[in-house]
Formats: C-alpha cells, structure tokens, sequence
C-alpha cells in the first residue's frame, strides 16, 4: 500500500529527524548524544561554554556512512529552542530549526552562526577538504575561523585525509593545537592522514546496522517518502546498499519516481 508522503525533501537529501532516526552508529550516536546534553546543561547553568568539551574528533567509515549527517545532527540538538525529554529536536517548528541549517547543503554550510534564546549558541565553519589543493587555500579558508565570546566554534572537515596529499596537514597540526574549538575531522581513508594530526584525535568511527535493523530503516524510508514497496526488494536493497543508508537513499530516490514504488527491477538497475 502506498502511504502519503510526510518528508518535506527528497530521499537524497532525507535527514534524520530524531536520534532513533539514525540507523547502526550505535556508539557514536551515543557519543553525539551525550556531548550535546553536557553542552547544553553547562551553558544554561554558566553561559559559558566548557572547555572540556572542546575535542578534536575523526570520523571515519566508508563513505555515505553517517559522518556529515550526525554532525549536522548534532547541532540541531545543540541550538533547537524545543527539545523532547529525549533530547530530540523539535519537527521545525522553533525559530532555530526553522532555519533548517542541516537540509541547506554542504555548500550552504560553509559558515552559519546559529543562535536560540537560551540555547546555546553555535557557529559553524565547514571546510570541504576535497576543493582546497594548496596549503594558501586551506590558510584562506582557516583564516576566516573567528572565535566569539561564549559562542561554541564549530569547525567542520570534510575529507580531511585530502590535506595530507596537498601538502596542507602541517597547517592542520597547527591549528587543532591551538584553536580552542570543536574540531571534527571527517574521512572515509584514516590511513591517509599524518600519524602526528590521527594520534591527537578523538577516534570514532561508524557502524554499519544490522540486517533487520536496515530493512525495518528502508520501510520505514518508504512509509515517509510515500514510496511502496515490495518485501523481495527491500530485501535485496539492504544487500546491494551494503547497509550503507547512503546508498540505499540513492535507489529510493528512483523508487519515488515510480509508479510501482520500489520493485526488484529498480534495486536490480540502480544499486
């Protein structure tokens, strides 16, 4: 049965609306989760923001894993102004969801200051490794890292392992030791980076769900986006897709152009 769609985007640009949303990543939804909660209470009891909680973090895993999606995420929790008792975001109906920085594409994100009355205000900077090529570019880009008065700095990198073969990981080193922001540090090939900027790093990498837990997430991605959906082929998508939630959106964003919904011959031809 084909159910209306409830999601105000397409399939490839899904984002998860609260933390049961987000499929395997067991640990570092726990993580995420934890940090914002601890944030959150310091700055409402002090207005501060507590340098213990200024890591520098590597995310790693296999490309389409989670790793963008969780950190943007993760400041939807930070500066929404009507989180659940869970720590779930609002369904953007609060003034700082309602800009929606999450959904606005990398490109969009490059710098976003967030603020919320009485939450905690958030600026970001995401750097996409992959379009820096020289060191003066990526000095160009850290030039533009301003630090604000009781305002967590957030400084995203995206493909970070790019800025070893570019000869810019020095400049890296340098900056994770003395800025005091949150770094996270984003790559599926940890083996590329420089053994000096991977051993002052936070750890955390993804995990992909298990095969019950993926299927139940692609029916339920289908339920959202108005998609029907046969079992046989929800089935073979969570095979395809190597359970990379990546991936499987990929297919269902075919799926929603077809009339029968996501059918064999649509995991068959697009996975």
């Amino acid at each position: 049965m084909k159910m209306p769609p409830t999601h105000p985007t397409s399939p490839t640009r899904w984002a998860p609306a609260c933390w049961d949303d987000i499929v395997g990543n067991r640990q570092l939804k726990k993580f995420f989760r934890n940090l914002a909660s601890i944030i959150r209470e310091e700055y409402r009891r002090t207005g501060k923001i507590s340098k213990r909680t200024l890591y520098t973090l590597l995310l790693t895993g296999v490309s389409r894993s989670g790793k963008t999606s969780m950190l943007k995420f993760f400041v939807r929790c930070l500066t929404c102004q009507d989180l659940d008792a869970e720590l779930n975001p609002c369904r953007y109906t609060c003034p700082a969801c309602r800009h929606r920085p999450e959904i606005e594409g990398r490109e969009g994100l490059f710098t976003a200051t967030t603020t919320g009355s009485g939450e905690v205000p958030v600026d970001l900077k995401i750097i996409d490794c992959g379009r820096v090529n020289t060191p003066s570019e990526f000095g160009k880009e850290i030039s533009t890292i301003e630090l604000f008065p009781d305002v967590l700095q957030i400084v995203f990198l995206d493909e970070v392992h790019r800025l070893t073969r570019n000869g810019a990981d020095e400049m890296l080193l340098k900056l994770i030791e003395d800025s005091e922001s949150l770094f996270v540090l984003a790559t599926a090939h940890p083996e590329g980076l420089e053994t000096m900027v991977r051993n002052r790093t936070v750890e955390l990498p993804t995990e992909l769900p298990g095969e019950v837990e993926f299927v139940t997430w692609i029916v339920s991605r289908c339920l959202e986006f108005g998609i029907a959906c046969e079992d046989e082929a929800v089935i073979e998508l969570a095979t395809r897709s190597n359970r990379v939630p990546g991936m499987a959106l990929r297919t269902l964003a075919v799926a929603a152009t077809n009339p029968q919904g996501l059918t064999p011959d649509v995991v068959s031809d697009f996975s």
